[in-house]
């Protein structure tokens, strides 16, 4: 499209047009804005659209049976599942990010005492914590983790197959390994931020059950 003679309406049928959800209309929104308002100033017509962000609307966490159920599907008797466990149990405890579980270090983290440090969202530091139970879990998959781990690879998860074996898991990758436990244990859709959110209504008080 000839964006110097766009105009507002134009602007919105394309915006309309597309399959996006509120939070990804509204960020194309805005910088569609500000690449007009750099490109051709504050003059151009397409600048007199005005949008209200949408509300997303609650968001999803788990129930208490669906975690029972996600927690039940993965197979321990193969290193995928030791490891995924691990990973599924320590981000309801602790409420990590998928990113912070993907950064997270072998030597940050304290089975005994239960706790660990990693940079968390702004580059600082932070402490979480994890049940008895967890600690078991991770324990498992770190006494297997040298198996499958590069030497150089200094993360506490890594990828196991795939496209680089051995290697840090990515944000990329968990995600599609989320998408997996979801259909696996018959939950539907599921995401990493949808532990994080369940850690934030009822996992405080699961890990404190399983303590």
């Amino acid at each position: 499209p000839d964006l110097a003679a766009l105009t507002a309406v134009g602007l919105r049928s394309w915006l309309d047009a597309q399959p996006w959800g509120s939070s990804a209309r509204w960020v194309a929104f805005c910088a569609v804005r500000g690449f007009l308002r750099w490109k051709f100033g504050e003059s151009h017509p397409a600048l007199a659209l005005k949008i209200k962000r949408q509300d997303s609307g609650p968001q999803r966490t788990l129930k208490k049976k669906q975690v029972q159920d996600l927690l039940a599907s993965f197979d321990t008797t193969r290193p995928k599942g030791i490891r995924d466990l691990a990973i599924c149990t320590l981000m309801l405890d602790s409420g990590l990010r998928v990113s912070e579980v993907c950064r997270l270090e072998v030597r940050h983290v304290d089975l005994e005492e239960r706790n660990l440090k990693v940079v968390v969202k702004g580059g600082k530091w932070a402490e979480g914590v994890f049940s008895s139970y967890t600690a078991l879990y991770l324990s498992n998959w770190l006494a297997i983790r040298g198996d499958y781990a590069l030497p150089v690879v200094k993360t506490y998860f890594v990828g196991i197959g795939g496209n680089k074996p051995g290697t840090s898991l990515t944000r990329n990758g968990l995600q599609v390994i989320f998408r997996y436990w979801g259909k696996r244990a018959g939950i539907g859709a599921l995401s990493p931020h949808d532990l994080r959110r369940t850690f934030a209504k009822i996992g405080r008080a699961s890990c404190r059950e399983r303590v």
